[in-house]
């Protein structure tokens, strides 16, 4: 009844907006050894697979997230190819608090762009002249809990490790780490890796940045 009297408008909630606007092959590259240098690919190669992640701010409330997925193939010890693909999408993204905005950029985005990534790879490979690699989805919440707990672990090395003899200032704030802060509500998110060792065409061995090799 007061906000009727004083003439208020309740408040009205904004919902949060992600919208993909373009998706593209920033770089592709194939290298088929094994076809140049007249190598044998018959056996059970070992696959390495190896996928970073990396968010850049542009106007306009718009956010450029990029998949790098390398594949290494060996023989023996011996390179029988290898592929290297940087794809991007541009993303739409508003009313989203700061404090989320990374999370959403190292989990969601990748998530949305990554079925046309598993296409490219399998289309390559298999254009090259070996069966289609197809990777399997990857799980981009643990790949983002893994990335944070790995910067908080480097962040504590300076203090389990300082010398005994520092300056007056330095024992008076052990183990400070500075950082340099981007100024705006777009702040820019970290990078990100995960690498996953195969036995094609068996089984991966980790899990859950599973690769299967058919």
């Amino acid at each position: 009844m007061a906000d009727e009297s004083n003439g208020a408008a309740p408040a009205e909630t904004v919902a949060p907006r992600l919208q993909v606007l373009t998706q593209y092959v920033r770089d592709l590259s194939f290298e088929n050894i094994a076809a140049q240098k007249g190598i044998g690919s018959d056996g059970k190669p070992d696959v390495r697979v190896t996928v970073n992640i990396d968010a850049q701010p542009k106007p306009s409330d718009r956010y450029e997230v990029a998949l790098k997925v390398k594949v290494d193939s060996k023989l023996a010890d011996k390179p029988i190819f290898i592929l290297e693909l940087d794809y991007a999408g541009l993303f739409l993204i508003q009313n989203v608090p700061p404090e989320q905005m990374t999370a959403l950029l190292m989990i969601e985005c990748p998530r949305q762009i990554f079925p046309y990534v598993r296409r490219i790879v399998g289309d390559v490979t298999r254009d090259g002249g070996y069966p289609p690699l197809n990777l399997e989805q990857i799980d981009f919440l643990a790949l983002y809990r893994s990335e944070i707990a790995r910067r908080q672990a480097e962040a504590t090395k300076p203090r389990a490790q300082a010398s005994p003899r520092v300056s007056r200032a330095a024992r008076a704030r052990p183990g400070r780490v500075r950082q340099r802060r981007r100024h705006g509500p777009r702040p820019r998110p970290p990078s990100a890796e995960a690498t996953a060792d195969v036995d094609a065409p068996g089984r991966p061995r980790s899990h859950p940045r599973r690769i299967r090799r058919r």
